[in-house]
């Protein structure tokens, strides 16, 4: 059986792709491509300024894609919130999918910023973005 493994990251978002719709677009779409060959799943919110995504998948294939993100120059100060072996995905339904944060979202973070969100903070924001997706798909 292959073991999967959950990455949850939060990136300060650089030039274009912190506020243009269309960069967003550019990176939902890419992410989507890149995620199936590589068979990872997963969701991205952005918000302020910041992304925060939930990957899922083997483990080499997110060391390969963070090596990746490594030099992407649409997003700086990477950090690892959370990043362990998990029993089943939960973001399955999605190469990538696009979170939006609604008012009801952002109660959730309660005043802070993407990357000061605990790894258990930052899982119920993205489930909580899962469920709205689900129910308005």
């Amino acid at each position: 059986m292959i073991q999967l493994h959950r990455a949850i990251y939060a990136s300060r978002a650089v030039g274009v792709a912190s506020s243009n719709l269309m960069a967003l677009s550019e990176i939902l779409g890419a992410s989507q491509r890149n995620n199936v060959s590589r068979g990872l799943t997963g969701m991205l919110l952005a918000h302020d300024g910041w992304f925060l995504q939930v990957l899922e998948g083997q483990k080499d294939s997110i060391d390969r894609l963070f090596a990746d993100l490594e030099g992407d120059s649409r997003h700086v100060e990477i950090r690892m919130l959370s990043y362990e072996p998990i029993d089943q995905a939960e973001f399955s339904q999605w190469s990538m999918g696009q979170a939006v944060i609604t008012p009801a979202i952002a109660d959730q973070l309660e005043g802070k910023s993407l990357p000061d969100l605990s790894p258990d903070e930052a899982l119920s924001l993205l489930r909580a973005c899962a469920d709205e997706l689900k129910s308005a798909g």
